[in-house]
């Protein structure tokens, strides 16, 4: 496995016959991905379609700009993943959520995949849960004579 800003020599050789070869040397540098940074999530707790969230993500260092994000949420313990949008933004604002799943204590979970321009990415996923308890509302149905 290659290690991340390590260089490397490849060489290619090939022959046509014993007598008629070539030989073609070139050295590599390994992209580093995004590094250093981190991201949260504002409010810590809120309701369905009600409450609208910002994720943010601040402080990743690399030397190919620039850096692109995509946002993501699971509701069900990361079993499955839902894309909230890909673009250069290092943060996500007015999000309405679904309802967490009471199974996994109403919790959804957030993580961040930070690009380089070369596409090198590291994932950003220490975040703590928010807690998206469901809206309730009653609907009045009225005869109309």
């Amino acid at each position: 496995m290659f290690t991340d800003d390590d260089h490397y020599k490849i060489v290619l050789e090939g022959y046509t016959d014993p007598r008629a070869k070539g030989k073609v040397t070139t050295v590599v540098r390994v992209n580093k991905p995004p590094e250093n940074g981190s991201c949260e999530v504002q409010p810590k707790d809120g309701y369905a379609l009600d409450t609208e969230f910002k994720v943010s993500c601040e402080r990743f260092e690399d030397d190919d700009q620039p850096l692109a994000y995509e946002f993501f949420y699971t509701k069900d313990g990361g079993k499955t993943s839902e894309s909230l949008g890909y673009g250069l933004q290092s943060s996500r604002s007015s999000i309405l959520l679904p309802n967490g799943l009471e199974e996994h204590g109403l919790e959804i979970k957030f993580s961040v995949k930070i690009f380089d321009n070369l596409g090198a990415s590291t994932t950003f996923t220490n975040f703590s849960g928010v807690k998206v308890g469901i809206t309730f509302c009653t609907i009045t149905f009225y005869s109309v004579s």
